[in-house]
This record gives C-alpha cells, structure tokens and sequence, in this order.
C-alpha cells in the first residue's frame, strides 16, 4: 500500500449533479438536505501499515507495535513476533508507580518500537488537554509520515493511527480543525466483528474519536490525561481542534441516505478507497441504532453496482448528521460481509468498551495465585469477554 495524501474538493454544482444522478430516488426533502449541508475537509492522508489481530487477549500493544513497525515509511525487516514485542515492552515499561496498571504502558511500546525501529524518534505522549492532545496526534501522522499508537478507552486498549483528515494540512502553532482519524483495531482481528475495525474512520465527534480517545484512570504518571506513542514533535497551539458542521437533523432512511452520500464526498480518504466507490448507499435501506448513551445513528450500507452485500458501512448521527463512524473490509476480512460490521456496531452501541491492557490488582491477583491458577490462566479468566 502507497503512501496517499489527497485535498478533498467543496462541494460544486458538477458534483451536485454528478451526485443527482447517482440517487434520483431521493425524496425532496433529501435534495434539500444535499443542497444546504456545508462540506468541511480540505486535507486527508492516509498512511499504509499490515493489519495484525492481536494474538493473545491482552496483545493490543505487541499487535500495534507490529502494525506500526510495518509500516510503508519504516518497513522493519524482518518483523518481530508479538510474543518478542510483548518481552521487549515488559522490559521497558517502567515501574508500576510511574506507568499505572497497563500491560502496554506508553513507555514500553515507545521502547519497543524505539528498540526495532531507531530510524525514528518515537515519543510516549502525556498531555491533559484533549484539543492539544488531538492536534498533536494529527500533526505527527501527517508530518512524520509514520504511523501511531493510542490508548482509548480511559487507557484499556491500544489502537493503531494510520491517518487524519483535517480542514488545512496540519502545521505548528497553526488553528487547523481535526474532522477525523483513520485506524485499525487489533481487538477487531482477535474477535471478529467485535471492536472498532481493522480498516475504520472515527470522526472528532462525540460519538466519534471523543468517544473513545479518553483519559486513562489506571494511576501513575499517565492517570487523568491522553496517552499516545508517535513521531514527535508537539503542537503547542491549543486551540479548539474541533471540526465545524451545519448541524442537521436525520428523520428518515431516505435522509439518512442522502447525507451519507455528502458526507463521503466530503472524506477524500473514503471516496477515494474501492469500497467506497462504483455504488451507492441505500440498496437495502439504513436502519437507526440507539447507543446506551442516547445517541441516535444510522447504520447506513454502501453497495457496489451489481453487488448484493455490502462493500462498507457508515453511521450518521441521527440529531447533527455529521458521519461519525465508518468502517470497511470488514466482510472481506471476515468472510461476513454487513453482518460482521453489524455485529460490531451493536456491541458498540451497548457500550462494550475493550478493556484488555488492564493489569489486574494485587489483590485480585493474589485471589488467582492462592487458588492454583498460573498468571496466564489470570489473564485469559481477567480479560476474555463475550457478547
């Protein structure tokens, strides 16, 4: 996979056209709604990293330091495994006073990728403010050009960031607008249809990246504030990072259809990838999923001429219309198809949060030690989960 860095275009009236043509079903109501929502992204880019699945139900820091190390920019050959990333990063995590409770503490999978790739100058970030933590992440991806690590999940789970769509291409002391970050998620490889996706985008919404970019509360130097592991340097501006939209109210499936289709347009790095193109939304019709939060999206499919399942997926929030989420490959990864992605947004929408980076308390683990069970027995009782 290259390397790609595309300017997503304003919505013009040759598009407005170009997109008529494609969705003469919709209602009037969704023409108006294409012709009034206001497009945001200038800037995209997308970095090319493997996709591994973590092998073990607490490897969410080996499989993303492997995704990292993989990477078009720092191609480290041969690999390492995930049980040798897993040694090195126990042997650089520092103590527990300083880094909390993780498996993967950002220390330690700076270290090992440090140790593997000394190409590069990578950094354990700690920062407490959220905008200066976002712009930061953003900046480094597109700057370095090397893929990153983040801790979600108030610090229960490492992801790996392979892109950023942004209003202007990222710069120092610049107030650019973060709209969304590209990621893979090594839970989603180790339970299929469970996690944030192999190949996913998460909008800077609140159903979005804020959703799950949060604090980490596991004690040690890293408790209360945003954890993540790039490429340096800072962004010492912290502005709003905070994309700007026309919110817009999402009543039906025809509308929920039609916004989907904007909205694509308006994210060069889905319009511009295969399960995105040559179809449209709205074969099968969306359908409204509610979060345990509230929050009201629609699941809305994309469908490939001729194709009868579905090549990706997004959701549109219901109250604002912005897309929040967006996930591909899934089917063809899974051999699944939409019901994998399904499945996936379901457990999500019940706030089945992926919390496997989790040591667990002495207390607890002294309760497993005193009842005969080894510390990887611990392990998988700790933090193999069902849905």
């Amino acid at each position: 996979m290259k390397v790609t860095m595309k300017y997503a275009r304003a919505v013009t009236p040759t598009h407005h056209r170009h997109t008529l043509r494609n969705y003469l079903s919709m209602s009037v109501a969704g023409l108006i709604l294409l012709a009034s929502t206001v497009a945001h992204a200038q800037y995209d880019r997308t970095l090319g990293d493997t996709f591994f699945g973590q092998e073990k139900n607490y490897y969410c820091g080996p499989a993303t330091a492997r995704m990292i190390l993989s990477g078009d920019t720092v191609n480290v050959t041969p690999l390492p495994s995930q049980d040798t990333l897993y040694t090195k990063i126990q042997a650089t995590n520092g103590t527990v006073a300083a880094n909390g409770n993780f498996y993967t503490s950002p220390d330690g999978l700076k270290g090992a990728l440090s140790f593997y790739d000394p190409n590069h100058t990578y950094v354990a970030y700690n920062i407490a403010n959220y905008d200066s933590a976002v712009r930061t992440l953003a900046y480094n991806i597109d700057h370095y050009s090397v893929t990153g690590g983040a801790l979600i999940n108030n610090g229960g789970h490492w992801i790996n960031v392979v892109g950023v769509d942004t209003s202007v291409k990222p710069a120092l002391n610049t107030a650019f607008k973060v709209n969304g970050f590209y990621i893979k998620d090594p839970w989603s490889g180790f339970m299929p249809g469970k996690g944030l996706g192999k190949n996913s985008y998460y909008a800077n919404t609140a159903e979005g990246w804020k959703k799950y970019f949060t604090t980490t509360n596991y004690g040690g130097k890293y408790q209360g504030n945003y954890a993540f592991v790039t490429d340096p340097d800072p962004d010492t501006d912290t502005a709003d990072s905070s994309f700007n939209f026309t919110p817009t109210s999402i009543a039906n499936a025809t509308q929920a259809d039609s916004e989907a289709a904007l909205d694509l347009s308006n994210i060069a790095g889905l319009a511009g990838d295969a399960s995105f193109e040559n179809g449209s939304f709205g074969l099968a019709g969306a359908t409204e999923v509610n979060f345990s939060d509230g929050a009201g999206e629609w699941l809305v499919p994309y469908y490939q001429t001729g194709a009868t399942t579905a090549s990706g997926t997004v959701l549109i929030n219901a109250t604002t219309g912005t897309l929040d989420q967006a996930f591909w490959d899934e089917g063809v990864l899974t051999g699944d198809s939409l019901s994998a992605v399904d499945s996936l947004v379901q457990n999500e929408a019940s706030n089945q949060l992926i919390l496997d980076n989790v040591v667990p308390e002495p207390t607890t683990l002294l309760g497993y030690i005193v009842g005969g069970l080894t510390l990887t027995a611990l392990c998988k009782a700790r933090h193999s989960r069902k849905s």
